[in-house]
């Protein structure tokens, strides 16, 4: 289980912003490379989504691409990725980004476990929030329609374990 107290947390007002590329630019500016994050319309989680791999060019990318598909910004995307959102949209009568709020789950420097899985961890936020919600409204957000049951069955070996499995030379 992540312990939330050591995630830093932001949470970005979409009425605040005149592009959605200003994600990438707030991501940038606070180094935030791998992150949970979730879509909250009128105090309803609308979903969590994740994005561990990163490079220079792909701070804010997963987030940015999907806000960007919410009705009232000026312009529209001219690209299908992230479309993905407007399955969720219909669910949300009326939605306009001015309601929307993108909370983020820093995860860039939260301890890792396992050093040759790294993205164990912002997995594994994910599934813990998505289960939380369950467990409070009896249903997953509507974008994460999607069960991942499975990876609560998937096993780790940490560092520590490894490290102690052979003797020292």
């Amino acid at each position: 289980m992540v312990d939330l107290t050591n995630v830093p947390q932001h949470s970005i007002e979409l009425k605040d912003l005149l592009n959605a590329s200003e994600i990438r630019t707030y991501m940038r500016k606070h180094n935030i490379r791998q992150y949970c994050y979730a879509f909250v319309y009128k105090s309803v989680v609308m979903k969590f989504g994740i994005q561990f791999k990163w490079c220079p060019t792909t701070f804010g990318e997963r987030a940015y691409r999907q806000a960007w598909h919410i009705p009232g910004w000026p312009n529209k995307p001219m690209s299908t990725s992230g479309d993905d959102m407007l399955d969720v949209i219909k669910h949300f009568y009326g939605i306009h980004k001015n309601d929307v709020i993108l909370v983020i789950f820093d995860m860039t420097n939260y301890p890792r476990a396992s050093s040759s899985n790294p993205d164990y961890e912002v997995k594994s936020l994910e599934r813990q929030l998505i289960k939380h919600h369950i467990d409070s409204t009896g249903e997953p957000p509507a974008g994460n329609i999607k069960t991942e049951d499975h990876m609560d069955k998937k096993s780790i070996v940490i560092d520590d374990q490894f490290d102690n499995l052979f003797d020292p030379l």
